[in-house]
Formats: C-alpha cells, sequence, structure tokens
C-alpha cells in the first residue's frame, strides 16, 4: 500500500458556509472561458489551470487518481487560501471547525481510503489548541495543517509555544505548508508564477530556520514537524545556517548544538521535481524521514509520486517502501487494520 501525505481537500459547500460567516470577505470560485478557474478573497484573485479547483472537492475524481497511481491512502488537508489567519480569531476558529468537519465526513465516506489533516486558528493559540485537541479526539485527524508564518510573525514566535507544547502532549505531528497569501519578498515575484516556484519553498525554508535558531526543538523535543515540497531549501540552506552558528552569536542564543543536529526533527515530502534534488534530500534527512506527496490536485505538484520513487536511481527497495509508505504510517498512526 502507498500512502500520499500533501494532498488538498475541501467540501463543496465550505464557500457557502464561509460566506455566511465572513459576508463578501468569504472565498468564491469563478470560471472564466477556456476552463480557467478563479477563486476570489478580499480583493485577490488567483488563477487556476483548468478543473484544478473543482477536483480540490471531489472525492469521485480523487478516487480515480488514486487508483491509477496505485495510492491507497491520502492524508488529506485544506488548501492553505482556505486558512483565514487575517480574520477575528472567533470567526476563524468556526472556519477551521466547519474544514474539518468536512475532512471528517470525506474520511467516514471512505474510511479505508483517506485521514485528515486539521485546520486549526493559530492567530489565536488557545483556540488552535481548542480545535486541535478536537479534531484529534472526535475526528480522528492525524496531524495538524499550519501555515508557514501567521499574519508577519515567525513560528520561532513564543506566542505559538503553548500549540506546541500540546501538539507535543497529544503527540499529533505539524505540517508546515507555505502561506501563498504571505510570502516573504512577495513584491518581486508577480511574474513567471515566481511566487509558486520559488516563494512557497523559500517561506518553508524560513519557517524550518526559525523553528531550529528560535529554540522550539530545544524547548520541545518530542515534536514532530513535516515540511512541504521537500522541505524547501532547508537542504541547501544547513551548511550556511551551521557556518552562521559557529560565527555569530546571535545564531547561537537559544540553542546547545549546531541546526544541523536538529535535521532528524524534520520529515519532508518528495515534491522536488528533480531527481538529483531527490537524492541530496534521502542522502541528508534519510530515507526514514522522507514522505511521499503529490500536492493534489494542483498541476504543480507531481501527478505520479509512486513512480517518481521507483524510478529513482539508488535506492534499495527497503528505503522504497519507507518512502512510500512505511514513514507515513508510522508518523500517523495508520495501522494494519485501517489498510
Amino acid at each position: 500500500m502507498n500512502i500520499d501525505v500533501h494532498c488538498h481537500y475541501a467540501a463543496s459547500d465550505f464557500p457557502t458556509q464561509a460566506r455566511r460567516e465572513l459576508g463578501d470577505a468569504a472565498p468564491s470560485i469563478m470560471s472564466e472561458p477556456g476552463g480557467t478557474e478563479v477563486l476570489v478573497r478580499s480583493g485577490m484573485r488567483i488563477r487556476f489551470q483548468k478543473r484544478e479547483l473543482s477536483r480540490l472537492t471531489s472525492i469521485e475524481d480523487r478516487l480515480r487518481v488514486m487508483d491509477k497511481c496505485g495510492i491507497r491512502i491520502q492524508a488529506i488537508s485544506p488548501p492553505t487560501f482556505f486558512f483565514f489567519y487575517n480574520e477575528p480569531p472567533e470567526a476563524a476558529a468556526r472556519l477551521c471547525a466547519l474544514l474539518n468537519d468536512g475532512l471528517a465526513k470525506a474520511v467516514r465516506d471512505h474510511p479505508d481510503r483517506l485521514i485528515a489533516m486539521a485546520a486549526v486558528p493559530l492567530q489565536d493559540t488557545s483556540l488552535a489548541v481548542a480545535e486541535m485537541e478536537r479534531a484529534k479526539r472526535a475526528l480522528d485527524a492525524r496531524a495538524v495543517y499550519v501555515g508557514s508564518s501567521v499574519n508577519g510573525r515567525g513560528l520561532d514566535d513564543k506566542e505559538f509555544w503553548p500549540f506546541y507544547e500540546a501538539a507535543e502532549t497529544l503527540q499529533i505531528p505539524i505540517f508546515i505548508h507555505p502561506m501563498s497569501s504571505d510570502l516573504a519578498g512577495a513584491d518581486r515575484m508577480g511574474r513567471y508564477l515566481l511566487h509558486n516556484l520559488i516563494g512557497n519553498p523559500l517561506d518553508t525554508t524560513l519557517a524550518a530556520a526559525q523553528l531550529i535558531f528560535g529554540g522550539v526543538f530545544e524547548r520541545f523535543p518530542h515534536l514532530q514537524i513535516c515540511l512541504a515540497h521537500g522541505g524547501g531549501y532547508l537542504a541547501w540552506a544547513i551548511g550556511r545556517m551551521e557556518r552562521g552558528y559557529a560565527m555569530h552569536p546571535d545564531c547561537r542564543e537559544a540553542l546547545t548544538r549546531s541546526p544541523g543536529e536538529f535535521l532528524d526533527r524534520f520529515y519532508v515530502d518528495t515534491i522536488v521535481h528533480s531527481p538529483k534534488a531527490f537524492s541530496y534530500l534521502i542522502n541528508l534527512f534519510g530515507a526514514d524521514h522522507v514522505l511521499c506527496g503529490s500536492d493534489y490536485p494542483f498541476q504543480i505538484g507531481d501527478p505520479d509520486p509512486i513512480q517518481t520513487i521507483e524510478v529513482q536511481e539508488g535506492l534499495a527497495e527497503t528505503e522504497r517502501t519507507l518512502i512510500r509508505s512505511e514513514n507515513a504510517a508510522r508518523l500517523l498512526r495508520i495501522e494494519d487494520s485501517h489498510l
């Protein structure tokens, strides 16, 4: 069996539910001639390729693609454009609950094919902890899904530490995905899809570096973090981070050991679109910390992640099995009975 940990889903009625909560500020989806779909939210317009957004809500399409690619289980999560960090915390909490209830229903309808990663209103730590606890205990969520920043605040901000403490206590992994609506350097990424190609992995790298240098792993040694898109550029930045640790006191302020010694705290997915980069990820993080991911239903993702793993040169079959399924099954508590 194969497990895809990076897949997005939202119930088809969620935009309507969000509109009841937010009015005109709620996201809406429109179609343009030629099949292009446009997400409109708070004056922002994001264009998607044909059927990307409609596939986001279609279980039938999803199962068909899973069967075609040989994927037994998807770990479904909301897309970050359905995060509501910029809304009032109470409204965001209600919207996260609606998102998570929609995920849970999909899982109940297809318990042998889907598991859920829950959204939380991270702009308010107490509300985020409450929704995380509800999602795990009442909805059987296997992870929580958060953005790479929250309204301009890095994930090392001590305001988030009670959330990390609760996640560690609950033994629930945190999956970090870049916030496309709040990317560092976004003003220089308006063309060539740079906000996605460069901005998304860059923001993930910033989040990972902040977690390391901010001492989050020193304080919460059992926290489990998953990073989207191969961990961004972390694999290629870690040497420079270690040099900073050796040379600059502010890079050592919260640490008792060098940044590279915290790499084993991260899991990364396979979405790097390069066999050489994939090989480097495995060499650096270890095959036991790499997870199969597709970024379904978005076309910038990997349309056949199992094939990507199968054709990767230099892997032992035991390593392929780890990446295809065993790592995710261990991390997300997927028992044999579920399969």
